[in-house]
């Protein structure tokens, strides 16, 4: 929905409100979780975990991928330059501007996303293969 809206974003993010549908949605994955062997504590952080990783990269993305008034993020690399240059303040230092273009600019945010869930797959893997831990 972020993706969708980012524009929106500051709302779906600044809301105190738990809804149902997404406590059912929590609820459901709590119980993969549970049935796959972990303790509901060890669960619950996990969930969190993974939650707030995908509700942060979603903001992420949306941040540096697209803005509302100069629409998605362009393909070529002139295009890339030119959108990373208007997010770098003016009087940046030239090799923060480069660490601007290489972080922002040439980023997969699919690809990214994964490597982040493999990389906690990964550790969790590293539990002593006791997932209740």
């Amino acid at each position: 929905m972020i993706l969708r809206h980012p524009a929106a974003a500051p709302l779906l993010v600044s809301r105190r409100v738990m809804p149902t549908r997404r406590l059912e949605q929590l609820d459901a994955y709590l119980a993969v979780l549970t049935r796959a062997g972990f303790a509901e504590d060890r669960a619950l952080d996990v969930l969190r975990t993974v939650v707030l990783y995908a509700h942060g990269y979603a903001l992420a993305e949306a941040c540096f991928t697209a803005c509302a008034r100069c629409g998605p993020w362009p393909e070529d690399e002139l295009g890339q330059m030119r959108r990373v240059a208007e997010m770098v303040p003016r009087d940046a230092p030239d090799h923060l501007l480069r660490l601007a273009l290489l972080f922002c600019g040439r980023c997969n945010a699919d690809e990214q996303f994964s490597l982040g869930v493999d990389l906690m797959i990964r550790g969790l893997d590293g539990e002593d293969g006791e997932p209740g831990r």
